[in-house]
């Protein structure tokens, strides 16, 4: 395929996203494996309450997808139909983008005027949008918590506060096997309304709403954890957020990240570059993603040491980076 014909590709296939997302979100793989083999396309407009018209052209695509079957009339999962309905984390991640896919009509706004339109801090007043999006972080970091806890599980100890929390799925993990540890888990306020909604609580565990810019606490923990946070800030205040997570950890303790890191060429970075469009649309200002030079450059400037960088296992989402660091005792303020 030549690099024309895969740019018509990659303009169409907003069209196909949108079809399967909605389809996902609207449960029509769902039904069609609750009806059975058998299920006509009557069955399941009355059981959907959908138009026929309008289902039977969505079927075709999902066909077209491997998805569906038509059969005499009847509509059936294939295999990687079923697969894709036990899919939890797929189910959930289509949840979730079905939800944002409104937030890059603004792209040509912020592209002429420099700032986005807080699509989260609109969206998440929506209780559903908050539950998708919490749904989808929580199955997607399922498949890194083994990992982490070997690689830094040990570190947990004491006093923990996670920032830009989500689903907080490796710290509730974490307490869930009894350690002595207490977390705090922070985030806005809308965003813990509906966490606590979804997701059991622990007596040391606590959901913290507030924004991390604005909120301010006495206490020092002994480990700051920040999963997919730093992506958000715009490259020109890296030194800024690392000071106050800084200013919030004990001489000598821990800064653990686990964020998304560019290397290789440029080819090689478009799911990234994507990504960084996407802080700028979700939130206030364009995020930054670095490389490891920079996040190392960033975390020295803003008193850390004992930098180690290492790449995690391929999971669902962009190659992922594990970051440990210590706060520079040297350096204290």
């Amino acid at each position: 395929m030549s690099s024309i014909e895969k740019m018509y590709d990659e303009i169409r296939a907003y069209k196909q996203s949108r079809t399967i997302t909605t389809a996902i979100h609207l449960g029509i793989l769902t039904t069609l494996r609750r009806l059975g083999p058998t299920a006509s396309l009557y069955d399941l407009s009355a059981e959907l309450s959908f138009a026929q018209n309008w289902l039977a052209a969505v079927l075709r695509v999902l066909m077209q997808y491997g998805l569906v079957n038509e059969e005499e009339h009847s509509y059936s999962l294939t295999k990687v139909g079923f697969q894709a309905e036990n899919d939890q984390a797929l189910k959930v991640f289509a949840g979730y983008h079905f939800h944002c896919f409104n937030s890059w009509a603004h792209l040509p706004k912020a592209i002429r005027s420099g700032k986005g339109n807080s699509f989260h801090r609109q969206r998440i007043k929506d209780k559903d949008f908050c539950r998708s999006y919490l749904m989808s972080m929580a199955e997607i970091a399922k498949s890194h918590i083994a990992c982490l806890e070997q690689e830094c599980g040990d570190y947990f100890l004491g006093e923990i506060l996670d920032i830009g929390a989500g689903p907080s799925s490796f710290c509730r993990y974490l307490v869930q096997k009894d350690r002595d540890i207490k977390v705090t888990a922070l985030d806005l306020p809308e965003i813990v309304l509906s966490a606590k909604e979804l997701f059991r609580e622990f007596t040391n565990f606590e959901w913290m709403p507030g924004d991390f810019l604005s909120w301010t606490t006495s206490n020092k923990f002994d480990v700051v954890y920040c999963g997919h946070f730093l992506e958000y800030c715009p490259k020109e205040d890296h030194r800024l957020w690392l000071q106050k997570i800084r200013s919030l950890i004990r001489g000598g303790r821990y800064l653990i990240l686990v964020l998304f890191l560019r290397e290789g060429n440029a080819a090689e970075t478009e799911d990234l570059d994507l990504f960084e469009i996407s802080t700028g649309l979700n939130g206030d200002n364009l995020g930054y993603i670095m490389n490891k030079s920079e996040i190392t450059t960033a975390l020295q400037e803003s008193g850390f040491t004992k930098i180690k960088i290492k790449r995690l296992p391929e999971g669902p989402s962009y190659s992922e980076y594990l970051v440990t660091c210590q706060t520079d005792i040297n350096k204290e303020e």
